[in-house]
């Protein structure tokens, strides 16, 4: 399996690495012999009069752009093969940035091959914010990491292992703080408590969650779509085939066959806990943000998503499987954020 393994990221990387080429030879084809804006000799400033298809250079490396315009308003995009890597704007009668889009997980990006392509991007834009007289950048933290085909929440992940999201590593500070005092709290939850608690969820237990659950949501259901309050409609919607099902009869359908992931829950809160006893038999603390910590460094991603999917399952803001008084509800709030450059 390791061998498979091995290979597999061997491909992969060679698959990357040939789109990146592909890429290169298709952004230089379609820039040509474009207008320069040079960061590196401080000519930044030639970006308030520019537009269209540019190449700014930064660090060395010329990074090819496109360039908008409108009042008090310069765009610029920086785009992958697939999507967006970089889209910001400066508002120079403001004083301010905005990043609006940061991605290097998706697209393959024309920047050089450095090892942080984020914080190398973040500085492009706080470089270029500086160099036409820009005081502040500002963004909401939406930031993911992948762990195989799940995105991980790396706000949440990264207070949990280092106190400070990546953004504050990077000297963003939060508008409203109680987003992360919350995570903070929740990182400071009892392994103990936790799965005593998910050893008390017996199958009766489970059943009387799920059917209340359920009973909310079809009520809710309903209090939308007048027509299923009718009962003979609503039982017989099941019944017809799918094909000839509505687009609200399907979502009806959804509805009365959630399951909640408690089909799973057993065995993925036996194996957590399991993993939580080797976690403390080797000398480790009770801390949830411990254990967390110790998952991601060790590189079982698919066990820290399998985790979390325990602890705060999807809508988590209103069900939660572990009693709130035990483990705090993470419910993502404001994550405006915003840096002074000077």
């Amino acid at each position: 399996m390791q061998r498979d393994s091995v290979g597999y990221n061997k491909r992969k990387a060679a698959s990357h690495f040939r789109r990146a080429r592909e890429y290169e030879e298709r952004v230089n084809a379609a820039f040509g012999a474009q207008d320069t804006v040079n960061l590196d000799s401080k000519e930044g400033d030639g970006l308030l009069d520019a537009t269209g298809l540019i190449k700014v250079v930064y660090e060395g490396a010329a990074i090819p752009c496109t360039v908008t315009r409108s009042a008090g308003e310069i765009g610029l995009v920086v785009a992958g093969d697939s999507g967006e890597c970089l889209k910001f704007s400066v508002y120079t009668g403001k004083g301010h940035a905005v990043v609006y889009i940061l991605d290097v997980a998706t697209p393959v990006c024309p920047i050089p091959d450095v090892q942080h392509k984020g914080a190398f991007l973040l500085s492009f834009v706080e470089e270029i914010c500086k160099q036409v007289g820009v005081r502040t950048v500002m963004l909401t933290d939406a930031s993911t990491i992948p762990c195989g085909e799940a995105s991980v929440d790396l706000q949440f992940l990264s207070i949990i292992r280092h106190g400070r999201s990546w953004y504050e590593r990077r000297g963003f500070s939060y508008q409203n703080a109680s987003n992360k005092h919350n995570i903070s709290a929740i990182a400071k939850s009892s392994l103990d408590e936790i799965c005593r608690s998910l050893s008390s969820l017996d199958a009766g237990r489970q059943r009387m969650l799920k059917e209340a659950w359920l009973a909310e949501d079809i009520a809710s259901f309903k209090e939308s779509f007048a027509e299923f309050r009718d009962e003979g409609y609503a039982s017989s919607v099941s019944k017809k085939p799918h094909k000839e099902r509505s687009l609200k009869e399907r979502l009806f359908v959804r509805v009365i066959n959630a399951d909640y992931g408690f089909s799973m829950l057993s065995s993925k809160a036996a194996r957590m806990c399991e993993l939580a006893r080797r976690y403390k038999s080797e000398g480790n603390g009770d801390s949830l943000g411990g254990f967390l910590s110790h998952l991601w460094s060790s590189g079982m991603c698919t066990e820290y998503v399998e985790a979390m999917s325990v602890l705060y399952p999807d809508d988590a803001k209103v069900r939660a499987y572990i009693d709130p008084g035990i483990l705090p509800r993470y419910v993502r709030g404001d994550t405006s954020m915003i840096k002074h450059l000077w």
